[in-house]
C-alpha cells in the first residue's frame, strides 16, 4: 500500500542526510590527501602509485609518493625524477630553466633589467600540445614558460618593478612593468605574426591559456589543457532546464483505506532553473544547490468508494499542482579524458507548493452529505489540501562535456496530501544544464 510506504519518511531523510555528510567527508578527505597519479624516474621508467596531500598551491620542491605494492609514502625530491602528475587533470615536467626570481608580491626591484638566473625547477604543465605553456609559482612571483617542437623551454620575458622618482628621497612614483613577452608572443607563438591589430594578453594564466589555445591551429599537434593544481574550490553557476514524468496514487486515511486508492495517470512536465555547484580540490565531488520552477501537475482519476456516503459509483476527482523545488545535491565524477566525465548523483528535494487545487466533479454534490462531512457544496467541490513542503529523494547518473551536463535521475515516493489523504507521487526526469562561471 502507498500509504504504508510513507509510515517513517522523516526517518529515511535523517539517514539519508547523514550518510550523505560522511560520504562527502570521507571522499574529500581521501580525495584531497591520497590521489592516484605516476612518476617518471630519470631511466624513463615510469611507476604508478598514489600522492599524498597532492594539491600543489606553489610548484613543490618534493612529492610524499607511494607505489603500488608499497606500504609506505616516500619523499622523492623532484630533482629525482623528470615527471609526475594525475592522468587528465595535472602534469608536472623538470626542468633546469632561465627566470627572473624577482619578488612581484610585496618587495618590488628598482631596475627594469631582467636579472636571469638558471635553476632546476617543477614547472606545471597548462598546455600541451604544439605549442606547450608551462607555469612556474612560489610564494613571491609566477612566471610562465613556453616551447616550441624541437626546441627547449624558454621564459616568457615579465618582471614588475618600481619606478623612484628621487633616489635620495625613496620616493616610489608608481610601478611598471617589462612586457617583453608580448614580443615573444607576437614572434614565436601567434599565428598572425607582427599583426598590430592582434589582442595581446595580460601576463596571468587564464589569458595567457585563451592566447596558447587561439593560436594552436597553425600547428599540426592536438593541444590538451591540463586542470590547474591549485583549484582548491572550483564553484560554477549553471542554468538548468529539463523534462519529468510523474504518477501520483491517493489513497484516503479515512475507514476503509482499502478501498480508496486512486490512481492519477501519468503526466509531463517542464522545468527551468539556476544552480551552484562548489568542488572539492580533486574535483571529484561536487555539491550542489538548485531552485527550478517545475509547470503544473494536472491529472484525474475515480475513487472507487467512499464508505461513509451511501453509493459504489466511481468518483471523479481532478488535481492541478505545481512547486518550485529546492535541491541539495552530491556529485562523484569519473573522469574519462580532458574534458569528457561521468558522474554519479544523490539529492535531497524539499518543493514549495505554489498553487494546489483538488476538483470533485459537480455531480458528486448531488449525493447527499453524510454526517461525517458538514461542508458546504462549494467546499466540497474545491479543496487545496497540500502539504505546503513536501520532500523526496533522488538517485541518479549523468555525463558532463565540457560547459554542458545531461542527467536523468527517478525521484522516491513522496506525500503531498494532508491528513484524510495520504499519496505516493513517483517521478522521473532529464535534466540539461550549461556552466554560466
Amino acid at each position: 500500500m502507498i500509504h504504508k510506504l510513507n509510515q517513517n519518511p522523516l526517518l529515511l531523510k535523517k539517514t539519508f542526510l547523514l550518510l550523505s555528510f560522511s560520504f562527502f567527508c570521507y571522499s574529500n578527505y581521501g580525495q584531497t590527501n591520497f590521489r592516484k597519479g605516476y612518476i617518471i624516474n630519470h631511466d624513463s621508467t615510469k611507476v604508478n602509485g598514489f600522492f599524498k596531500k597532492a594539491v600543489w598551491t606553489y610548484s613543490p620542491s618534493y612529492v610524499l609518493f607511494k607505489a603500488q605494492g608499497k606500504n609506505a609514502f616516500d619523499r622523492i625530491p623532484v630533482s629525482a625524477i623528470i615527471e609526475f602528475g594525475i592522468d587528465y587533470e595535472i602534469k608536472f615536467v623538470m626542468a633546469k630553466v632561465k627566470f627572473d626570481p624577482s619578488n612581484d608580491r610585496t618587495n618590488l626591484s628598482v631596475t627594469r633589467d631582467l636579472d636571469l638566473k638558471e635553476s632546476l625547477v617543477a614547472l606545471e604543465v597548462v598546455i600541451e600540445g604544439g605549442k606547450n605553456l608551462y607555469k612556474l609559482k612560489t610564494k613571491y612571483y609566477e612566471r610562465f614558460f613556453y616551447k616550441l617542437p624541437g626546441n627547449p623551454i624558454k621564459p616568457l620575458l615579465y618582471k614588475r618593478y618600481k619606478l623612484i622618482d628621487s633616489p635620495n628621497r625613496g620616493i616610489v612614483s608608481k610601478e611598471k612593468e617589462n612586457t617583453s613577452y608580448i614580443l615573444q608572443l607576437r614572434e614565436e607563438i601567434s599565428c598572425h605574426q607582427n599583426d598590430p591589430k592582434e589582442e595581446i594578453p595580460v601576463y596571468k594564466e587564464d589569458e595567457l591559456t585563451d592566447y596558447f589555445l587561439k593560436n594552436h591551429q597553425c600547428t599540426a599537434e592536438k593541444t590538451v589543457k591540463f586542470i590547474s593544481s591549485e583549484d582548491n574550490s572550483s564553484y560554477q553557476i549553471f542554468l538548468l532546464t529539463g523534462y519529468s514524468s510523474s504518477k501520483l496514487t491517493a489513497v484516503s486515511t479515512g475507514f476503509n483505506p482499502d478501498l480508496n486508492v486512486a490512481s492519477y495517470k501519468d503526466e509531463n512536465s517542464v522545468f527551468i532553473g539556476v544552480g551552484f555547484r562548489l568542488y572539492t580540490p580533486s574535483r571529484k565531488i561536487a555539491l550542489s544547490l538548485e531552485t527550478s520552477y517545475h509547470t503544473p501537475y494536472k491529472s484525474n482519476a475515480l475513487i472507487i468508494k467512499y464508505p461513509e456516503r451511501d453509493f459504489d459509483n466511481p468518483i471523479p476527482i481532478d488535481v492541478n499542482y505545481s512547486f518550485l523545488r529546492n535541491t541539495l545535491g552530491l556529485n562523484y565524477y569519473f573522469f574519462l579524458d580532458n574534458h569528457w566525465s561521468i558522474y554519479l548523483s544523490g539529492k535531497g528535494n524539499l518543493d514549495l507548493t505554489l498553487a494546489d487545487e483538488i476538483l470533485v466533479h459537480p455531480e458528486i454534490i448531488k449525493q447527499p452529505a453524510s454526517d461525517f462531512d458538514t461542508s458546504t457544496d462549494e467546499e466540497r467541490t474545491r479543496r487545496g489540501d497540500f502539504k505546503r513542503l513536501p520532500g523526496s529523494l533522488s538517485i541518479g547518473c549523468g555525463m558532463k562535456y565540457k560547459k554542458i551536463s545531461f542527467e536523468v535521475y527517478t525521484l522516491t515516493d513522496r506525500n503531498l496530501f494532508n491528513s484524510p489523504l495520504t499519496s505516493g507521487m513517483k517521478s522521473y526526469a532529464f535534466q540539461l544544464s550549461y556552466d554560466m562561471l
